[in-house]
């Protein structure tokens, strides 16, 4: 189990003396003796670990650009790169229920990041510009996640989940925020159905961050354009709901 863990973050450019076996820590010890699952979640940590680095890259994200970019994020190139080579590792060394352990958290694990840049008390305000770009961010692992899932034979196994699955909560979140009526959040039916892995007060307290082009310095110039203006109404709307709501 051991020479696994110490192979596996060779492999994946983890450095090996952070999985060195320890001497004096008696838990550590235990704990890779325990049972292969235990192996599985710490090679999945040191993953996730080495993910960090990555999706850091986040704080250079410009939050209130005036421009859309078309392409994909530095970071999330960077990320998907990573994580192929994670998975054709282990791919070849480890059992299909580990593989897909380790896929699964990794790719959870980026997506959850992303929710948390948009938390994160470093992000004052951010505009649908800022969105738009980063929806072309997701649509990279997620095809990745699909083609992978079926080319490593794990959709023969798990027919009623994917690694899509585990992408869901930031997907639905930049599609809320992308949509031209957000107050939609707040019907029963559409919420269960569209936006069922978003969480009230996380929706709340990103979408309070939320500036429309309406409202700043051309205001005057952008309310011009009807379907913005609609749109605006529908966020502002829905910020007041939740606020009710909380």
């Amino acid at each position: 189990m051991y020479f696994f863990i110490r192979h596996a973050a060779k492999l994946c450019g983890i450095p090996i003396r952070s999985v060195e076996r320890p001497q004096d820590t008696l838990t550590a010890k235990v704990v890779l003796k325990t049972s292969s699952d235990a192996a599985y979640l710490a090679l999945l940590n040191l993953v996730n670990s080495k993910l960090d680095e990555f999706m850091a890259l986040t704080e250079n994200i410009n939050w209130t650009s005036e421009e859309i970019s078309e392409r994909n994020s530095e970071y999330m190139n960077e990320v998907v790169i990573y994580v192929d080579t994670i998975l054709s590792t282990a791919q070849q060394i480890l059992p299909l229920d580990a593989l897909y352990t380790v896929g699964s958290g990794a790719l959870e694990y980026i997506y959850n990041s992303i929710v948390s840049a948009f938390l994160s008390d470093s992000v004052k305000r951010f505009n649908a510009n800022v969105v738009m770009a980063l929806n072309n961010d997701p649509q990279m692992p997620e095809n990745f996640a699909d083609e992978r899932f079926h080319s490593t034979d794990l959709s023969e196994i798990y027919k009623d989940g994917s690694f899509r699955s585990y992408l869901i909560e930031a997907r639905q979140l930049i599609n809320l925020l992308s949509s031209s009526q957000p107050e939609n959040f707040m019907n029963p039916v559409i919420r269960e159905r569209n936006y069922n892995a978003l969480d009230y007060k996380r929706v709340a307290a990103i979408c309070e961050k939320f500036e429309d082009p309406a409202d700043g310095i051309f205001g005057s110039l952008s309310s011009r354009n009807t379907k913005q203006s609609s749109r605006k109404k529908s966020m502002d709307m829905l910020k007041k709901r939740l606020k009710e709501f909380n």
